[in-house]
């Protein structure tokens, strides 16, 4: 099982403030699960930061477009196997949703997959592109 780190952790290995780091994980640079109230971090992904492949820091000059942010939960009722198998495999390819939280939770007993996903406007719009498009691939 992969190891979670909490905020305090993630900061004391990076010598920055906790503040700083929670900046990093709400402006998409870092990615972490919530549980509860409290951030986890997983030890892969801090290694990307310590690395140096995270995405560089948004820039001060950017318009408000590009600084909106959405939260949207997609529920695919009546989801089959195949749509399910689709939706998650596009999401989740490395690079395919940058800069978005995605969470994939599968429903078995409903028949349903959800998708909640968070960030900014642009990228998930494109993560609402995704799944329309695996949606339609896989009803032909």
């Amino acid at each position: 099982m992969d190891e979670l780190l909490s905020v305090d952790d993630v900061a004391a290995r990076l010598q920055l403030r906790p503040r700083t780091v929670r900046e990093y994980i709400r402006a998409g640079r870092l990615r972490a699960t919530r549980i509860g109230k409290q951030y986890r971090i997983h030890i892969e992904d801090l290694k990307l930061i310590e690395r140096g492949t995270v995405a560089p820091s948004p820039d001060p000059g950017d318009t408000a477009a590009t600084r909106t942010t959405a939260s949207v939960v997609v529920r695919v009722d009546a989801a089959s196997a195949e749509q399910e198998q689709r939706i998650s495999s596009l999401l989740n390819v490395s690079g395919a949703a940058p800069r978005v939280a995605l969470q994939i939770v599968s429903m078995p007993d409903y028949h349903a997959l959800q998708v909640i996903a968070s960030g900014p406007l642009d990228a998930v719009l494109t993560v609402l592109t995704t799944i329309n498009n695996a949606l339609e691939i896989t009803c032909d």
